[in-house]
C-alpha cells in the first residue's frame, strides 16, 4: 500500500503554517525541518502536532546554508515505511484531494518521478496565472543537488543532471494534483546571488544555473551582466530548445529596454518570435512596448497574432497572465487611443471579465465607459 511523506524546510513561516498543515493533512505523514525561526512557527507546529498526528518536526540550523543540504536533513528525518516523497514549501498549498490519485496511480517498482501541475502564481481574483509542470514527488532514490534551484539528482549515477529518469518512470497525474504558490513578497532572497555565483562555480558545465543568474542580475538592475550572459549561452550553449532561446531573446528585450535602447529591445522580440513562432509571450511584450510608446496599430497587430496561438504550452517560461486578460487589456489601450471607443470598450469587458478585482483595469473601465455604445464584430 502506498504510504505519502510530504516534506517541507522553513524558517520564520508562521503566517503559512495552519493552512499547509491543512492542505497537507492528507498525507501519511508531515515531515517539517525548521532551520532556525525565531517566530512564532516551532509553537505554531506544536499545537498542529495535537490536531495532526501525522505531523513530523525537527530543528536544524544550516551553516553555511544551502538549500541542497537542508533538503536532505529534511529526508533523512522522513520514516522509512514511507514509499512516496513529496517536496514542497510552506508557500505552496495543494487542491484537495491530491492524495487519492497518488495512492491509486503510483506503481512502486515502476514509478521514480511524478509530475503535476503547479500554479506558481495567481492574479488579483485568485486564479491561476502562471501555470507549469512541477515534478517533486519521488521514490528514496534521489537527493537534492545544488545550493539554489536545486534539484533532485538520482543517488549513485555519475554525471547526474536534471533529466535523468525517463518517461516509463514517470507518473503524469495532470490537474489532478494541483499545487498553489502563494509566496511572501517582503521576504528576503538576499542569499541568491552568491549561491547561485558558487553553483556555477562548482559545476562549469550546468547550463541552468546562468539562466537562474541571469535573471538575478535583472532582477537587481545589473541588466548589462544579465544580457551578456544570455547572450553568450545563445552563442555557446547547445541543450536549449528553441523555446527557451526564444525566452532568452525575449528577456534581452526587457532587460534593453530598462537600459533605454528600445531599438535593440525591438530587435530582441523579434528573434524571439521568429525562433518560436508558437510561443505567445515575445508577442505580448512586444505589443505593450508598442501601445506604451503610441504605435497603436502595430500593438494590435501583434495581439491579434498572438491570440492566434492558442495550444498553452504549461512551461515556466510562460508569462503570468499573457493567458489571461493581458492582450485584451493591451487592446482597449491601443484602440481607445486610436479613437475607436466601441471596439476598446469591447475589449476592456474581456479583460474585466478576466480578472475583475484588478483595480487598474477597473480604473480603465471607468474612462472608457463613457464612451460605450453597442459593438458588434471583431476585436
Amino acid at each position: 500500500m502506498n504510504k505519502i511523506a510530504v516534506y517541507t524546510i522553513c524558517k520564520n513561516e508562521e503566517k503559512f503554517v495552519n493552512k499547509w498543515l491543512d492542505s497537507m493533512s492528507e498525507a501519511d505523514y508531515m515531515v517539517v525541518l525548521d532551520t532556525g525561526s525565531t517566530d512564532a512557527t516551532i509553537k505554531l507546529l506544536e499545537e498542529g502536532k495535537k490536531k495532526y498526528p501525522n505531523l513530523i518536526y525537527a530543528q536544524k540550523v544550516i551553516d553555511p546554508w544551502r538549500f541542497d543540504v537542508a533538503r536532505n536533513a529534511n529526508i533523512d528525518i522522513i520514516p522509512k515505511d514511507a514509499n512516496i516523497l513529496f517536496e514542497n514549501d510552506l508557500d505552496e498549498w495543494l487542491a484537495p484531494g491530491w492524495s487519492k490519485p497518488i495512492r491509486e496511480r503510483w506503481v512502486e517498482g515502476v514509478h521514480e518521478r511524478g509530475e503535476y501541475m503547479y500554479a506558481w502564481s495567481h492574479l488579483e481574483n485568485g486564479d491561476p496565472a502562471r501555470v507549469f509542470r512541477y515534478n517533486k514527488l519521488h521514490t528514496w532514490n534521489w537527493r537534492w543537488k545544488a545550493p539554489v534551484h536545486e534539484y533532485l539528482a538520482r543517488v549513485g549515477v555519475e554525471d547526474n543532471t536534471a533529466a535523468n529518469y525517463t518517461a516509463e518512470e514517470t507518473i503524469d497525474f495532470g490537474f489532478d494534483v494541483f499545487l498553489h504558490h502563494y509566496p511572501d513578497p517582503t521576504k528576503s532572497r538576499g542569499s541568491y546571488l552568491g549561491l547561485l555565483e558558487l553553483r556555477c562555480a562548482e559545476d562549469p558545465d550546468d547550463e541552468v544555473a546562468p539562466v537562474y543568474l541571469a535573471h538575478e542580475y535583472s532582477y537587481r538592475g545589473k541588466y548589462q551582466k544579465s544580457i551578456d550572459l544570455l547572450q553568450h549561452l545563445i552563442d555557446y550553449a547547445k541543450s536549449y530548445t528553441d523555446l527557451e532561446r526564444a525566452n532568452f531573446y525575449m528577456f534581452m528585450g526587457d532587460d534593453y529596454l530598462a537600459l533605454d535602447q528600445a531599438e535593440t529591445a525591438v530587435q530582441c522580440y523579434l528573434k524571439a518570435i521568429s525562433k518560436a513562432p508558437e510561443y505567445r509571450d515575445p508577442y505580448m511584450h512586444l505589443a505593450e512596448w508598442l501601445q506604451t510608446n503610441n504605435y497603436n496599430l502595430a500593438a494590435i497587430g501583434y495581439v491579434r497574432e498572438a491570440l492566434k496561438r492558442t495550444v498553452r504550452q504549461y512551461s515556466w517560461l510562460e508569462g503570468d497572465a499573457i493567458w489571461s486578460y493581458v492582450p485584451y487589456d493591451i487592446l482597449s489601450r491601443a484602440y481607445f487611443y486610436l479613437g475607436e471607443y466601441a471596439k476598446s470598450a469591447a475589449a476592456a469587458t474581456v479583460a474585466l471579465s478576466k480578472d475583475p478585482d484588478n483595480k487598474r483595469l477597473q480604473d480603465n473601465w471607468k474612462i472608457i465607459q463613457p464612451t460605450l455604445v453597442d459593438f458588434e464584430g471583431d476585436i
